[in-house]
Protein backbone atom coordinates (compact mmCIF):
# COMPACT_ATOMS: atom_id res chain seq x y z
CA UNK A 1 0.00 0.00 0.00
CA UNK A 2 1.10 3.56 -0.97
CA UNK A 3 2.27 5.66 2.19
CA UNK A 4 2.47 8.82 0.49
CA UNK A 5 -0.02 11.32 2.42
CA UNK A 6 -3.02 12.52 0.22
CA UNK A 7 -1.52 16.31 -0.38
CA UNK A 8 1.92 14.48 -1.21
CA UNK A 9 0.62 12.93 -3.95
CA UNK A 10 -0.74 16.21 -5.64
CA UNK A 11 2.68 17.14 -5.65
CA UNK A 12 4.16 14.03 -6.94
CA UNK A 13 5.73 10.91 -5.51
CA UNK A 14 8.31 11.05 -2.75
CA UNK A 15 11.72 10.09 -3.61
CA UNK A 16 12.25 8.36 -0.39
CA UNK A 17 8.92 6.31 -0.99
CA UNK A 18 9.84 2.89 -2.63
CA UNK A 19 6.25 1.91 -1.84
CA UNK A 20 5.15 4.10 -4.12
CA UNK A 21 6.86 1.83 -7.33
CA UNK A 22 4.69 -0.13 -9.48
CA UNK A 23 5.95 -3.25 -8.20
CA UNK A 24 4.27 -2.60 -4.85
CA UNK A 25 0.61 -2.27 -6.25
CA UNK A 26 -1.21 -5.23 -5.65
CA UNK A 27 -3.41 -6.99 -9.11
CA UNK A 28 -6.58 -6.06 -8.75
CA UNK A 29 -9.31 -7.75 -11.16
CA UNK A 30 -9.65 -5.39 -14.18
CA UNK A 31 -12.48 -2.97 -14.30
CA UNK A 32 -14.07 -3.19 -11.15
CA UNK A 33 -16.28 0.06 -10.70
CA UNK A 34 -16.64 1.74 -7.21
CA UNK A 35 -18.43 4.50 -6.14
CA UNK A 36 -16.16 6.95 -4.30
CA UNK A 37 -18.35 9.95 -3.20
CA UNK A 38 -20.48 13.36 -4.01
CA UNK A 39 -18.59 16.26 -4.60
CA UNK A 40 -21.50 18.74 -5.06
CA UNK A 41 -23.46 17.79 -8.36
CA UNK A 42 -20.76 15.93 -9.45
CA UNK A 43 -20.29 12.00 -8.38
CA UNK A 44 -16.47 10.76 -8.47
CA UNK A 45 -15.89 7.00 -9.56
CA UNK A 46 -13.05 4.99 -8.90
CA UNK A 47 -12.22 2.48 -11.68
CA UNK A 48 -9.35 -0.25 -10.11
CA UNK A 49 -7.74 -2.29 -13.35
CA UNK A 50 -4.29 -4.17 -13.29
CA UNK A 51 -2.61 -0.94 -14.02
CA UNK A 52 -0.39 0.47 -10.54
CA UNK A 53 -1.18 3.82 -9.60
CA UNK A 54 0.55 6.49 -11.10
CA UNK A 55 0.76 9.77 -9.23
CA UNK A 56 -0.34 12.99 -11.11
CA UNK A 57 1.76 16.30 -11.08
CA UNK A 58 -0.74 18.30 -10.12
CA UNK A 59 -4.98 17.47 -8.84
CA UNK A 60 -7.72 17.33 -11.84
CA UNK A 61 -10.43 18.63 -9.08
CA UNK A 62 -9.41 21.45 -5.80
CA UNK A 63 -7.52 19.49 -3.04
CA UNK A 64 -9.32 20.83 -0.20
CA UNK A 65 -12.38 18.83 -1.65
CA UNK A 66 -10.76 16.04 -3.08
CA UNK A 67 -7.58 15.32 -1.68
CA UNK A 68 -9.20 11.67 -0.09
CA UNK A 69 -9.99 10.46 -3.59
CA UNK A 70 -6.36 8.75 -4.49
CA UNK A 71 -6.06 6.71 -0.79
CA UNK A 72 -6.22 3.46 -2.83
CA UNK A 73 -2.74 2.24 -4.79
CA UNK A 74 -4.57 0.73 -7.14
CA UNK A 75 -6.95 3.68 -8.55
CA UNK A 76 -5.90 4.32 -12.11
CA UNK A 77 -8.76 6.42 -13.21
CA UNK A 78 -10.91 8.52 -12.29
CA UNK A 79 -14.73 9.48 -14.02
CA UNK A 80 -16.47 12.24 -13.00
CA UNK A 81 -20.13 11.79 -13.77
CA UNK A 82 -22.45 14.93 -13.41
CA UNK A 83 -25.55 13.75 -10.87
CA UNK A 84 -28.87 14.94 -12.63
CA UNK A 85 -30.21 17.97 -10.61
CA UNK A 86 -33.37 17.39 -9.50
CA UNK A 87 -36.12 19.58 -11.07
CA UNK A 88 -37.91 21.96 -8.73
CA UNK A 89 -40.14 25.20 -9.47
CA UNK A 90 -39.45 29.00 -7.27
CA UNK A 91 -41.77 29.51 -4.95
CA UNK A 92 -45.33 30.60 -6.88
CA UNK A 93 -46.10 33.15 -4.03
CA UNK A 94 -44.61 36.83 -3.46
CA UNK A 95 -45.55 39.04 -0.10
CA UNK A 96 -45.70 42.93 -0.97
CA UNK A 97 -46.89 45.72 1.45
CA UNK A 98 -49.44 48.44 0.27
CA UNK A 99 -49.14 50.67 3.45
CA UNK A 100 -50.40 48.57 6.11
CA UNK A 101 -51.96 46.04 4.03
CA UNK A 102 -50.23 42.66 3.81
CA UNK A 103 -50.35 41.87 -0.40
CA UNK A 104 -49.66 38.59 -1.98
CA UNK A 105 -49.07 37.84 -5.30
CA UNK A 106 -49.82 33.87 -6.44
CA UNK A 107 -48.91 32.94 -9.49
CA UNK A 108 -51.80 30.68 -11.27
CA UNK A 109 -50.23 29.10 -14.65
CA UNK A 110 -48.04 30.59 -17.26
CA UNK A 111 -48.57 29.52 -20.91
CA UNK A 112 -46.45 29.05 -23.66
CA UNK A 113 -48.38 30.29 -27.07
CA UNK A 114 -47.17 29.10 -30.34
CA UNK A 115 -47.71 31.22 -33.50
CA UNK A 116 -49.58 34.02 -31.22
CA UNK A 117 -50.48 36.31 -34.31
CA UNK A 118 -52.48 37.02 -35.16
CA UNK A 119 -54.64 35.75 -32.33
CA UNK A 120 -52.19 38.65 -30.50
CA UNK A 121 -52.32 42.23 -32.33
CA UNK A 122 -54.38 41.28 -35.42
CA UNK A 123 -53.26 45.32 -35.90
CA UNK A 124 -49.90 44.75 -36.53
CA UNK A 125 -47.83 42.98 -39.75
CA UNK A 126 -46.07 40.06 -38.97
CA UNK A 127 -43.08 42.24 -38.80
CA UNK A 128 -44.59 44.65 -36.21
CA UNK A 129 -45.60 41.88 -34.15
CA UNK A 130 -41.82 40.56 -34.35
CA UNK A 131 -40.35 44.15 -33.87
CA UNK A 132 -42.31 44.84 -30.47
CA UNK A 133 -41.36 41.36 -28.79
CA UNK A 134 -37.78 41.84 -30.22
CA UNK A 135 -37.25 45.59 -28.27
CA UNK A 136 -38.11 43.79 -25.06
CA UNK A 137 -35.57 40.67 -26.55
CA UNK A 138 -38.11 38.71 -27.13
CA UNK A 139 -39.00 35.80 -29.69
CA UNK A 140 -41.73 36.15 -31.90
CA UNK A 141 -43.26 32.77 -31.11
CA UNK A 142 -44.00 31.64 -28.95
CA UNK A 143 -44.70 33.64 -26.23
CA UNK A 144 -45.47 33.45 -22.60
CA UNK A 145 -48.30 34.43 -20.74
CA UNK A 146 -48.64 34.62 -16.87
CA UNK A 147 -51.43 34.20 -14.65
CA UNK A 148 -51.69 36.49 -11.43
CA UNK A 149 -53.82 36.37 -8.68
CA UNK A 150 -53.79 39.23 -5.97
CA UNK A 151 -54.59 38.61 -2.40
CA UNK A 152 -54.80 41.80 -0.08
CA UNK A 153 -54.72 41.73 4.10
CA UNK A 154 -56.06 44.61 5.22
CA UNK A 155 -56.25 43.61 9.04
CA UNK A 156 -59.73 42.34 9.33
CA UNK A 157 -60.71 40.77 6.18
CA UNK A 158 -58.35 38.23 3.79
CA UNK A 159 -59.55 39.20 0.29
CA UNK A 160 -58.77 37.63 -3.27
CA UNK A 161 -59.05 39.38 -6.02
CA UNK A 162 -59.70 36.43 -8.91
CA UNK A 163 -59.32 32.84 -8.57
CA UNK A 164 -57.25 31.09 -10.92
CA UNK A 165 -57.89 28.42 -12.65
CA UNK A 166 -59.77 25.17 -12.26
CA UNK A 167 -57.38 23.47 -9.89
CA UNK A 168 -57.20 20.03 -13.01
CA UNK A 169 -56.58 22.39 -15.44
CA UNK A 170 -52.88 23.06 -14.16
CA UNK A 171 -49.83 22.06 -12.52
CA UNK A 172 -50.11 21.55 -8.81
CA UNK A 173 -47.79 24.03 -8.14
CA UNK A 174 -50.31 26.85 -9.57
CA UNK A 175 -53.31 25.96 -7.63
CA UNK A 176 -54.62 28.84 -5.99
CA UNK A 177 -55.98 27.36 -3.02
CA UNK A 178 -53.66 25.01 -2.11
CA UNK A 179 -51.03 28.05 -2.37
CA UNK A 180 -52.77 29.72 0.33
CA UNK A 181 -51.31 27.56 3.01
CA UNK A 182 -47.78 29.56 2.14
CA UNK A 183 -49.38 32.65 3.87
CA UNK A 184 -50.81 30.69 6.49
CA UNK A 185 -53.74 30.25 5.57
CA UNK A 186 -56.68 27.47 3.88
CA UNK A 187 -59.58 28.65 1.87
CA UNK A 188 -61.28 28.92 4.81
CA UNK A 189 -59.78 31.87 6.20
CA UNK A 190 -60.73 33.78 2.54
CA UNK A 191 -63.68 36.41 4.19
CA UNK A 192 -63.96 37.87 0.31
CA UNK A 193 -63.30 37.08 -3.03
CA UNK A 194 -63.76 39.87 -6.09
CA UNK A 195 -64.27 38.38 -9.81
CA UNK A 196 -62.83 41.22 -12.16
CA UNK A 197 -64.50 39.45 -14.97
CA UNK A 198 -65.85 35.67 -15.96
CA UNK A 199 -63.19 34.13 -17.99
CA UNK A 200 -61.90 31.28 -16.90
CA UNK A 201 -58.01 32.21 -16.16
CA UNK A 202 -59.91 34.30 -13.53
CA UNK A 203 -63.16 32.20 -12.23
CA UNK A 204 -62.02 28.28 -12.87
CA UNK A 205 -60.43 28.19 -8.97
CA UNK A 206 -64.14 29.46 -7.80
CA UNK A 207 -65.06 25.69 -8.04
CA UNK A 208 -63.54 22.30 -7.13
CA UNK A 209 -63.68 19.19 -9.00
CA UNK A 210 -67.03 18.09 -7.62
CA UNK A 211 -68.59 21.46 -8.44
CA UNK A 212 -68.72 22.78 -4.84
CA UNK A 213 -67.45 26.37 -3.74
CA UNK A 214 -63.78 26.74 -2.92
CA UNK A 215 -63.98 29.58 -0.66
CA UNK A 216 -67.67 28.77 0.84
CA UNK A 217 -67.06 31.26 3.78
CA UNK A 218 -66.73 34.02 1.26
CA UNK A 219 -68.79 37.05 0.23
CA UNK A 220 -68.69 36.86 -3.93
CA UNK A 221 -68.41 40.17 -5.61
CA UNK A 222 -68.91 40.73 -9.30
CA UNK A 223 -70.07 43.81 -11.57
CA UNK A 224 -73.80 44.11 -12.25
CA UNK A 225 -72.42 44.52 -16.49
CA UNK A 226 -70.19 40.94 -16.01
CA UNK A 227 -73.18 39.07 -14.96
CA UNK A 228 -76.17 40.51 -17.07
CA UNK A 229 -73.72 39.74 -20.13
CA UNK A 230 -73.29 36.13 -19.15
CA UNK A 231 -76.64 35.34 -18.07
CA UNK A 232 -78.38 37.00 -20.54
CA UNK A 233 -80.48 34.90 -23.34
CA UNK A 234 -77.90 36.18 -26.11
CA UNK A 235 -74.14 37.37 -24.88
CA UNK A 236 -73.13 39.93 -27.60
CA UNK A 237 -70.14 38.76 -29.64
CA UNK A 238 -70.62 40.70 -32.65
CA UNK A 239 -67.23 42.96 -32.06
CA UNK A 240 -65.41 39.93 -30.71
CA UNK A 241 -62.90 37.76 -32.91
CA UNK A 242 -63.63 34.38 -31.04
CA UNK A 243 -64.88 31.42 -32.65
CA UNK A 244 -68.09 30.41 -32.24
CA UNK A 245 -66.64 27.68 -30.35
CA UNK A 246 -64.67 29.27 -27.62
CA UNK A 247 -67.41 31.44 -27.73
CA UNK A 248 -70.37 28.90 -26.61
CA UNK A 249 -67.76 26.83 -23.78
CA UNK A 250 -67.02 30.80 -22.50
CA UNK A 251 -71.18 31.09 -22.02
CA UNK A 252 -71.42 27.61 -20.63
CA UNK A 253 -68.02 28.16 -18.39
CA UNK A 254 -69.41 31.60 -16.55
CA UNK A 255 -73.06 30.42 -16.53
CA UNK A 256 -72.14 27.72 -14.44
CA UNK A 257 -69.83 30.04 -11.81
CA UNK A 258 -73.24 32.42 -11.64
CA UNK A 259 -75.69 29.35 -11.20
CA UNK A 260 -73.50 27.42 -8.63
CA UNK A 261 -72.12 31.08 -6.11
CA UNK A 262 -74.31 33.84 -5.35
CA UNK A 263 -72.78 37.16 -6.21
CA UNK A 264 -72.91 40.64 -4.78
CA UNK A 265 -73.44 42.82 -7.51
CA UNK A 266 -71.08 45.64 -7.47
CA UNK A 267 -72.97 49.07 -8.69
CA UNK A 268 -70.61 52.35 -8.39
CA UNK A 269 -72.82 52.59 -4.65
CA UNK A 270 -71.35 49.34 -3.41
CA UNK A 271 -69.56 49.12 -0.72
CA UNK A 272 -66.28 47.04 -0.72
CA UNK A 273 -64.32 46.19 1.73
CA UNK A 274 -62.11 48.66 3.57
CA UNK A 275 -59.25 50.00 1.24
CA UNK A 276 -60.77 49.03 -2.02
CA UNK A 277 -62.86 50.81 -5.11
CA UNK A 278 -64.01 49.28 -7.98
CA UNK A 279 -63.49 50.99 -11.78
CA UNK A 280 -65.55 49.79 -14.09
CA UNK A 281 -62.76 49.12 -17.38
CA UNK A 282 -65.25 47.68 -20.46
CA UNK A 283 -64.06 45.86 -23.35
CA UNK A 284 -62.56 43.05 -22.84
CA UNK A 285 -65.50 42.27 -21.01
CA UNK A 286 -68.90 44.44 -20.12
CA UNK A 287 -67.98 44.46 -16.95
CA UNK A 288 -64.57 43.90 -16.94
CA UNK A 289 -63.09 45.92 -13.81
CA UNK A 290 -59.95 47.34 -12.34
CA UNK A 291 -59.29 47.84 -8.63
CA UNK A 292 -57.77 50.40 -6.49
CA UNK A 293 -55.88 49.24 -3.61
CA UNK A 294 -55.44 52.14 -0.62
CA UNK A 295 -53.66 52.13 2.48
CA UNK A 296 -52.59 55.30 4.18
CA UNK A 297 -50.63 57.71 1.11
CA UNK A 298 -50.09 54.42 -0.79
CA UNK A 299 -52.12 53.43 -3.88
CA UNK A 300 -51.78 50.20 -6.02
CA UNK A 301 -53.54 49.59 -9.54
CA UNK A 302 -54.98 46.84 -9.99
CA UNK A 303 -55.31 46.96 -13.69
CA UNK A 304 -56.60 43.13 -14.65
CA UNK A 305 -56.86 42.40 -18.21
CA UNK A 306 -56.02 45.98 -19.82
CA UNK A 307 -52.17 44.54 -20.97
CA UNK A 308 -52.34 40.79 -21.97
CA UNK A 309 -48.50 41.29 -22.53
CA UNK A 310 -46.21 43.66 -21.18
CA UNK A 311 -44.42 43.85 -24.33
CA UNK A 312 -47.53 43.99 -26.66
CA UNK A 313 -50.07 46.28 -25.93
CA UNK A 314 -48.59 49.12 -23.53
CA UNK A 315 -46.55 50.13 -26.38
CA UNK A 316 -49.47 49.60 -28.84
CA UNK A 317 -52.51 50.46 -27.00
CA UNK A 318 -55.02 49.84 -29.94
CA UNK A 319 -53.36 46.28 -30.60
CA UNK A 320 -56.31 43.64 -29.04
CA UNK A 321 -56.81 39.82 -28.42
CA UNK A 322 -59.28 37.64 -29.76
CA UNK A 323 -60.69 37.17 -26.11
CA UNK A 324 -61.82 40.78 -26.22
CA UNK A 325 -65.73 40.78 -26.13
CA UNK A 326 -65.35 44.41 -27.78
CA UNK A 327 -61.82 44.86 -28.86
CA UNK A 328 -62.49 48.44 -29.93
CA UNK A 329 -63.77 48.96 -26.46
CA UNK A 330 -61.11 47.56 -24.95
CA UNK A 331 -58.15 49.90 -26.80
CA UNK A 332 -60.39 53.00 -25.91
CA UNK A 333 -60.14 51.68 -22.64
CA UNK A 334 -56.50 51.41 -22.73
CA UNK A 335 -56.70 55.15 -24.09
CA UNK A 336 -57.92 56.35 -21.32
CA UNK A 337 -56.49 54.53 -18.38
CA UNK A 338 -53.00 54.16 -19.30
CA UNK A 339 -52.37 58.16 -19.59
CA UNK A 340 -54.13 58.10 -16.09
CA UNK A 341 -51.67 55.59 -14.64
CA UNK A 342 -48.52 57.07 -16.06
CA UNK A 343 -49.39 60.75 -14.69
CA UNK A 344 -50.10 59.76 -11.60
CA UNK A 345 -46.72 57.20 -11.25
CA UNK A 346 -49.01 54.95 -9.51
CA UNK A 347 -47.93 51.68 -8.18
CA UNK A 348 -49.68 48.58 -10.48
CA UNK A 349 -50.27 45.45 -10.65
CA UNK A 350 -51.28 43.08 -13.95
CA UNK A 351 -52.87 39.85 -14.29
CA UNK A 352 -50.61 38.60 -17.44
CA UNK A 353 -47.14 40.65 -17.00
CA UNK A 354 -44.27 38.56 -15.44
CA UNK A 355 -44.41 37.74 -12.23
CA UNK A 356 -44.93 39.08 -9.43
CA UNK A 357 -47.41 41.11 -11.65
CA UNK A 358 -45.99 44.35 -10.21
CA UNK A 359 -44.57 47.76 -11.59
CA UNK A 360 -45.74 50.95 -13.37
CA UNK A 361 -46.77 52.34 -17.24
CA UNK A 362 -44.91 54.88 -18.26
CA UNK A 363 -45.19 57.30 -21.16
CA UNK A 364 -42.67 56.21 -23.97
CA UNK A 365 -43.00 58.51 -27.22
CA UNK A 366 -46.77 58.73 -27.86
CA UNK A 367 -47.14 55.31 -25.97
CA UNK A 368 -46.00 54.07 -22.88
CA UNK A 369 -43.62 50.85 -21.91
CA UNK A 370 -44.39 48.35 -18.38
CA UNK A 371 -41.65 49.24 -16.24
CA UNK A 372 -41.43 46.27 -13.66
CA UNK A 373 -41.17 46.70 -10.29
CA UNK A 374 -37.43 45.89 -8.49
CA UNK A 375 -37.62 42.42 -6.65
CA UNK A 376 -37.70 43.30 -2.91
CA UNK A 377 -36.82 40.52 -0.08
CA UNK A 378 -39.09 42.85 2.45
CA UNK A 379 -42.55 43.51 3.16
Amino acid sequence: MCTCSPDARWAGPRADAPECSPAAAPAIPRAIPAFVRDVGTISVFAVYSRRPHRHRSRPPFSRGRLTDLLDNSTTSSLFIVTNPIVQSHNSPVYRFAVGDFECAALAANTWEIPSPHPFFAPQATAEQFAAALAKESLPASPIRLYFNVLLIRNGRQNILIDAGFAKNSVPAVFDVASNLSALGLTPSDIDVVILSHAHGDHMGGLLDESGKQVFAGAQHFCSTEEIAFWTGPTPDFSESRLDEKSRASSIAAARRIFESISFTRITPSTVLPDGLTALLAPGHTPGHMNFRIRSGSEILHHMMDLAHHFALMPPHPDWTVAFDVNSKLAAATRREIFPRLAAEGVRVFGYHVPFPGLGRIQVSGDAFRWVPELWNAHL
